[in-house]
């Protein structure tokens, strides 16, 4: 790259940092002294184990949060998890799922 060349770059970031000065607030922590609380809808959660979906295994799991902050979470949860496609011939004995 020529000197030109980076100079017209460095030029351009800075004309985006100064008409978007939002994006580098975007990681700056608030520090309120208030407890911040959480809906009845925003205390429930879906979730999924993407590894065991590429394994041909179907999750899907709910979490519902105890405590109503955001800042300590109890959660409580239901996964459902099924092996499709595979034969049910085998004899009553004890297998384990890896």
């Amino acid at each position: 790259m020529t000197k030109t060349t980076k100079n017209w770059l460095y030029a351009i970031f800075l004309i985006i940092a100064v008409l978007f000065p939002q994006i580098g607030k975007a990681q700056i922590f608030e520090s309120k002294t208030g407890v911040d609380t959480l809906t009845f809808a925003e205390r429930i959660s879906l979730r999924t184990n993407a590894v065991d979906w590429t394994l041909l295994t179907p999750n899907l799991g709910v979490e519902f949060d105890v405590k109503s902050t955001n800042w300590n979470r109890w959660a409580v949860g239901l996964t459902l998890k099924t092996k499709w496609n595979t034969p049910a011939t085998f004899k009553n004995r004890v297998f384990w799922l890896i």
